[in-house]
């Protein structure tokens, strides 16, 4: 019944109620419009009817525009219960549903039921609007989703299907540095030994991709990343050193908390797997007499091991990101 909206980022929020909108939109992203339209509330995911729902309810929304053009306007409405589509000929009148109906036919729910009345609606408006008999044939196999039903509108409009002008995923390339320190599990080095913190190169590559392409603000990220360390720890008993390898695979959810246009604010938390590798190991451990023996092998480091990441970080610009990170 009422909306929060912003004219800028830093602006105050202010609560907008339906019947004082006839339309509202965001610069470069989705568009809204104020209708009276009739709503089904048969369920197609949990508690599915058994029998054909006939329930309808009328009511005030606001529709997300879709599609527009000089026969038909394609819009949205998705509430808890489902998602719906709507088509609206010329600019007067109300929106009608595209309806789908799914139902069992018995308490057993032993056959269940999908009604596609939509592809009908469909076929009815491309034939009245001149579409090449091949493409409403086609109508048999269209999915109630909204790419598909983009298409079809488009069709009926007579005009090409325009590509989205939000991206909907991006690549990305970066590098920066790593810190790290060894542990020794079984060992008691710790006296008077100087365990030298490394600072190594990373260089990382990956893809983003946006929940919502619009606004940007959650980021399903899948990262991949080398890094090279350097360690080296002594004591007046052992000498060790050795360079670290390491090829690190990271799923991760970004969430944008600060999301203007041209900076962005963001935290992240996802799950490392690390898959290391082991070179130039050089372990002395000091004997009776003076006498060093080595006693260290590659068959002492872990194989492959998984942690948590913690990031923080800035995006200037849309181009350049900074961020810190700490893996647990």
């Amino acid at each position: 019944k009422f909306l929060r909206f912003k004219k800028q980022i830093d602006d105050k929020v202010e609560v907008i109620q339906i019947d004082d909108a006839k339309a509202y939109g965001v610069h470069m992203g989705d568009a809204y419009e104020r209708h009276y339209v009739d709503m089904s509330m048969s369920k197609i995911k949990e508690d599915i009817a058994t029998g054909l729902d006939t329930l309808k309810q009328s009511n005030v929304v606001f529709l997300k525009v879709l599609s527009k053009g000089k026969n038909i306007s394609f819009f949205s409405f998705i509430d808890d219960i489902k998602q719906r589509f709507y088509m609206l000929e010329g600019t007067d009148g109300s929106p009608f549903e595209l309806t789908r109906e799914l139902f069992y036919t018995d308490q057993e729910h032993s056959k269940l039921i999908t009604q596609s009345k939509y592809r009908n609606q469909i076929v009815m408006l491309m034939r009245k609007y001149g579409v090449d008999e091949k493409e409403a044939e086609r109508v048999e196999k269209l999915n109630y989703t909204e790419s598909d039903l983009i298409k079809v509108s488009n069709l009926i409009n007579h005009q090409k299907n325009v590509k989205s002008i939000h991206q909907a995923s991006r690549f990305f390339v970066g590098g920066g540095l790593t810190t790290g320190s060894i542990t020794y599990i079984g060992y008691d080095l710790s006296s008077n030994s100087e365990n030298k913190p490394s600072i190594g190169l990373v260089l990382k590559a990956g893809i983003d991709v946006f929940a919502n392409p619009a606004t940007k603000k959650m980021i399903f990220r899948a990262e991949v990343a080398v890094l090279r360390n350097k360690f080296s720890t002594s004591n007046p008993l052992l000498d060790h050193s050795f360079t670290q390898t390491s090829i690190v695979l990271t799923p991760q959810v970004v969430q944008n908390i600060y999301n203007a246009p041209s900076t962005k604010v963001f935290v992240g938390l996802g799950l490392d797997i690390n898959i290391p590798f082991y070179s130039n190991n050089s372990a002395e451990r000091e004997y009776a007499k003076g006498t060093r023996l080595s006693f260290f092998n590659n068959d002492y480091f872990d194989s492959g091991y998984i942690s948590i990441p913690v990031v923080a970080g800035i995006v200037i610009d849309k181009k350049m990101e900074f961020s810190i990170g700490y893996s647990f």
